[in-house]
């Protein structure tokens, strides 16, 4: 199953696919309005498993239309409007990627805000999204839907899913994760390097990557890092050569939770109990897990994936060393300040520079 969600067509989608039953269902003028999309060529984000389709995502752009509510009417006001959003029978985890998608399109635009609707019955759908910093604004006087809405001016700092994709900017300290260039391709599938190619088959067999949460496990070398700490990701690569210039900081995360699992040759957990923990949020498997788990300390860290360099804007191990940022140590033990790491941050390319507020 593909790990990322891949630009289409409505023209290049079968409407007559099962999986659009329960949208024909609620939305009795949901086919007429498909066919309108596909006479238009109109853009769809897809995410697909042998050929069928997983999770579909469609986003309209520019709308300014008031919305009208049961006890208001929205003012008319750039937003983009989250169309349809379905997900597969698999829940959660692809969803949260559905959502990643949205917000980070969001993120990338000018309007200020995003907005969805959802039928009241869709609770788990609802709960997600409240997760991702959506509140419940009304209910459409139409359809009796929920909307839910978020703004760029309001953002929730909560915890490090509310504001997604923007980073709290109230840190007190940002650190550094290596991930080997295997491990990192899996496990970070939109965090793309130029002129590399990263999706070969065996890494789009992996669901870690689908959802924005990954589970990172260290050796013992992070136990510095706390929880709601950004850290970056840093993608080591295994060359024979030239691995100053292919190893490279490719996204930035926040860690949601910190776990020590053994410490001082101490085990807290049971390896079953991490499994549990991890679930389907890792790319390790039972031989490479146990390896991790022979190590004398143990932690594993929730991440929350906010944003990617994007190919060509990654910055490399030569570029950290002359600009000063590489410190002259071990780089999972890097610690940096609030100021250091900003300044990082906001002198790189992009939107990323914007990540955070």
């Amino acid at each position: 199953m593909s790990t990322i969600f891949e630009s289409a067509k409505f023209s290049d989608i079968d409407i007559n696919d099962s999986f659009f039953d329960s949208l024909k269902k609620d939305y009795p003028g949901f086919e007429k309005w498909f066919a309108r999309k596909s006479v238009a060529n109109t853009p769809v984000n897809v995410l697909k498993s042998n050929g069928r389709i997983n999770d579909f995502l469609y986003l309209k752009y520019d709308e300014s239309e008031s919305i009208p509510l049961t006890d208001k009417i929205l003012d008319p006001q750039p937003r983009i409007k989250i169309g349809t959003l379905k997900i597969s029978a698999q829940g959660i985890r692809l969803g949260e990627g559905a959502i990643g998608i949205a917000l980070w399109r969001w993120f990338e635009s000018s309007e200020n805000q995003i907005y969805v609707t959802v039928f009241p019955k869709h609770k788990t759908l609802i709960t997600l999204f409240e997760k991702f910093g959506f509140s419940i604004i009304g209910k459409k006087s139409d359809t009796g839907e929920y909307v839910m809405l978020r703004d760029k001016r309001n953002l929730d700092f909560s915890d490090p899913y509310k504001p997604f994709p923007y980073i709290n900017p109230q840190f007190t300290q940002g650190g550094l994760l290596v991930v080997n260039e295997d491990f990192h391709d899996k496990l970070f599938p939109y965090s793309e390097l130029k002129n590399t190619k990263q999706y070969e088959n065996e890494i789009l067999t992996d669901v870690a990557g689908n959802g924005i949460t990954k589970m990172y496990i260290s050796g013992g070398y992070e136990d510095s890092y706390q929880e709601n700490e950004p850290v970056l990701i840093y993608r080591k690569s295994l060359a024979a050569t030239g691995r100053g210039y292919k190893s490279v900081i490719t996204s930035v995360a926040t860690i949601v939770k910190k776990t020590v699992v053994k410490q001082n040759n101490e085990t807290i957990l049971s390896i079953d109990e991490v499994k549990k923990m991890l679930g389907n949020k890792t790319i390790l498997n039972d031989a490479e897990l146990k390896q991790y788990f022979a190590k004398s300390t143990v932690t594993i860290y929730q991440l929350v994936y906010n944003y990617y360099f994007g190919a060509g804007n990654n910055v490399n191990w030569r570029t950290l060393k002359d600009s000063g940022f590489w410190k002259d140590r071990y780089p999972s033990t890097f610690v940096y300040s609030n100021s250091e790491f900003s300044t990082f941050i906001k002198a790189l390319h992009g939107s990323v520079a914007n990540i955070l507020p």
